[in-house]
């Protein structure tokens, strides 16, 4: 790509614009706190959550799909769990990439 993603993702931490899917964005991006590859890993978990138990991770606190109740479960609860029915190398990879302090 001749460097352009690079010149993007640097224009985008310059004038702090939101990028992403909401129901995906990490705890540290809807907070605004700085920002590292970590993002990614927090939405490869949630992804990994969906595909194993085929509900969205948050659809708990966004039963009434609005944006703040989504942005305040993901900030301020629990990160999802996986049932102790799902692997156990499957859950500890899961629950590292959902871990909010790692």
């Amino acid at each position: 790509d001749f460097g352009v993603a690079r010149q993007y993702a640097l224009s985008l931490e310059r004038n702090g614009s939101w990028a992403g899917t909401a129901s995906y964005m990490s705890p540290e991006r809807i907070a605004n706190e700085n920002q590292s590859y970590g993002l990614d890993i927090w939405a490869l978990g949630l992804s990994l959550y969906e595909m194993v138990t085929g509900v969205f991770g948050y659809a708990h606190v966004n039963k009434l799909g609005d944006f703040f109740s989504l942005v305040s479960g993901i900030v301020d609860g629990p990160p999802p769990r996986l049932p102790d029915t799902v692997d156990e190398d499957v859950r500890s990879f899961v629950h590292s990439c959902l871990d909010k302090d790692p």
